[in-house]
């Protein structure tokens, strides 16, 4: 099949080809140009969108929980979601908008190196960035005559209070210089923290978090933690997060897919141009409104177009594996009303696709 070109816009003449769930159906033109990047810092020639769907909701409840931390009002939201819904997305969003107005935005995420996890991965990550942008000088300043006990994490203060990790003793004390260091950051500036992926996180980094939770007081500080909802083995994340909400001000943010009107408004995003109704119905059947899977399918029609065994602009066919995390037994239907279970088609056999997200991913 060729290529046509209709206003400047290139087009790929290209066909539904989902065996598992119907025929092929007839050619129609879909538009395959590339977009921008919605992060700087992602991987290029991703296919995102390049503005935020849908969200309206939840980036309100973040914006109004900025606001209250900036009147000395401190703040907790724990943003969940199953991998590739759109979290990071939308934390990267609220930065950009916070950012506008001098609000700083630092953040660390956890990574998934072992059982117990790297201890205070996320706090190191925020205090370099701190580094970069006030200097030794300034961080120590900052921590006032304890900055030794943050030298632990970050060397590059100077000499630490000690050799290696923390006693009891002074994981306490370190917990109390990282609260006085937040709090005189706020009174700089508002202040929203990011730790991402908590339910990679280690011991120290959950307990530091539960002490932020309970002892911010009137400090200018907003702390968003996410976290993934479906991953596999987080048997301990439930009753984490229950001990959380009982311990201060937090919030809930439980993110959904996508139901049909998102999906083709994120479609019209990426393509620049309203998607035929075979391709919505393609698209939304396969990724079931997760906006991450959603991406990755257009990337591979994009991918595979022009190229031998595929017809241009094909989605591609049932891959070997299924999608981690997407087929549990009790996960309900998907939204927008489709009776399946999740994983499971409406004409049965499974649904099988891209590789979920990576960590500091969707």
């Amino acid at each position: 099949m060729g290529d046509r070109h209709e206003s400047g816009i290139r087009h790929s003449l290209w066909r539904v080809d989902l065996p598992i769930f119907m025929a092929p159906t007839t050619y129609a033109p879909v538009p395959l140009q590339s977009q921008r990047r919605d992060n700087p810092g992602e991987m290029g020639g991703r296919v995102a969108s390049p503005t935020l769907v849908g969200r309206v909701e939840e980036l309100r409840i973040l914006k109004a929980a900025r606001s209250r931390a900036a009147n000395g009002e401190p703040a907790v939201v724990l943003l969940g979601g199953e991998a590739g819904v759109g979290k990071t997305r939308l934390v990267t969003e609220l930065a950009a908008r916070c950012g506008a107005d001098g609000t700083r935005v630092p953040s660390g995420g956890c990574v998934p190196v072992s059982a117990g996890g790297l201890p205070f991965t996320p706090i190191m990550e925020v205090l370099r960035v701190l580094l970069a942008e006030l200097g030794p000088g300034g961080v120590r300043e900052l921590a006032g005559r304890s900055w030794p006990e943050l030298a632990w994490l970050l060397p590059a203060l100077g000499k630490p209070q000690t050799a290696g990790p923390p006693s009891q003793a002074a994981q306490a004390r370190l917990f109390e210089v990282l609260l006085g260091l937040l709090g005189r950051l706020g009174e700089q500036a508002p202040l929203v923290l990011v730790l991402e992926d908590l339910h990679w996180a280690d011991r120290s980094t959950r307990d530091l978090l539960a002490f932020l939770v309970r002892n911010l007081r009137r400090e200018q500080v907003l702390l968003v933690a996410s976290y993934r909802s479906d991953e596999p083995g987080q048997g301990r994340l439930g009753p984490y997060l229950a001990e959380l909400d009982r311990g201060g001000p937090v919030q809930r943010l439980e993110l959904q897919r996508f139901d049909r009107a998102e999906t083709i408004a994120q479609l019209t995003a990426i393509l620049g141009a309203v998607p035929s109704n075979d391709l919505v119905d393609a698209v939304f059947a396969r990724s079931e409104g997760n906006p991450f899977f959603t991406e990755e399918l257009l990337a591979a029609v994009r991918a595979g177009s022009g190229r031998g065994g595929r017809p241009a602009g094909a989605l591609p066919a049932a891959g070997r594996r299924r999608w981690p995390g997407r087929a549990g037994a009790g996960r309900g239907a998907a939204r927008g009303g489709r009776p399946s279970a999740v994983g499971e088609p409406a004409g049965g056999g499974r649904l099988r696709g891209p590789p979920r997200p990576a960590a500091g991913g969707y």
